[in-house]
């Protein structure tokens, strides 16, 4: 048995006699044993996977040896480092993006998986557009009431205005966001 880095923790089981202090350690034995790997915590190490004779990541892991083989248990230093409280083995699928994280609010359409389930969530259907839509001619300041019939499901509404004429190329400019109650 083996552990990499050499103080990223120790490999225990009920089965031995006594615990590895050194390693590489050899064993013999025809049993099955249940290897547990306990990562030095206090310099902020965490179990990442097995190798050798002893593959994955689940832990503890059975072994039975039937000829002499090798495991080594590996540790990994599980850092934050965007400083969103979840590390990559906690589950941070972007560790270097404080916006991703388990349980972020994901932003559908984006191709972006803000919460580290795997995928993006797809967008639906949005609601219709509003119906009714009318404008006054203004006042003396400038100021034009608009007024719309909301469509069914539309919480709020962004209002932009657009330079006239249209084909000067200009873009639309947002004058009001969030907008609900009218």
């Amino acid at each position: 048995m083996n552990v990499s880095p050499a103080d990223g923790g120790d490999i225990t089981s009920e089965q031995f006699t006594s615990n590895p202090t050194t390693y590489p350690e050899e064993i013999t034995c025809s049993e099955s044993y249940v290897l547990l790997a306990v990562p030095n915590q206090a310099s902020g190490y965490q179990f990442d996977h097995w190798g050798g004779a002893l593959t994955g990541n689940a832990n503890p892991a059975s072994i039975t040896p039937v000829t002499p083989m090798s495991v080594t248990a590996y540790f990994v230093i599980d850092t934050d480092e965007d400083g969103d409280g979840f590390t990559a083995n906690g589950g941070d699928c972007d560790d270097n993006d404080a916006t991703i994280h388990p349980g972020a609010i994901e932003i559908c359409g984006d191709e972006i998986d803000q919460d580290c389930d795997g995928s993006d969530l797809p967008c639906g259907d949005g609601p219709s557009a509003p119906t009714g839509v009318s404008a006054s001619d203004g006042t003396p300041s400038g100021m034009v009431r608009v007024t719309w019939n909301a469509a069914a499901g539309a919480a709020s509404y962004d209002v932009y205005r657009a330079d006239m004429p249209a084909w000067t190329g200009t873009a639309p400019k947002r004058i009001a966001s969030s907008v609900t109650g009218l």
